[in-house]
């Protein structure tokens, strides 16, 4: 009779466990570091929304515009900034309106 080696089904598993682990905080990593990225300056802003940084500036003084402030530097969420953009996005002209003009 031939006895397993336990110690040889004990070092799989561990092997198991030592990449899954692996994975996760590699997968953690890449979460963390595109959170650090939805916050940013004007220079996001301005990617995300296509405005100058004038005209970022004017809606961030009217409060027109999602933005925080301190020691007076502002600062942008980008998810924030995604979400006022399609909020303000104006409605298409709906076609069977169109079709009675000519």
């Amino acid at each position: 009779m031939v006895m397993e080696n336990p110690f040889e089904k004990l070092e799989s598993r561990l092997e198991r466990i030592e990449s899954l682990v692996s994975r996760i905080v590699e997968s953690g990593k890449r979460e963390d570091h595109s959170n650090a990225k939805k916050v940013g300056n004007i220079g996001m802003a301005k990617e995300i929304t296509g405005l100058s940084k004038s005209t970022i500036y004017r809606l961030a003084s009217e409060r027109r515009i999602p933005h925080a402030k301190s020691w007076g530097k502002l600062y942008f969420n980008a998810t924030d900034l995604l979400d006022w953009i399609s909020k303000c996005r104006r409605e298409e002209k709906n076609s069977s309106i169109n079709k009675g003009k000519k």
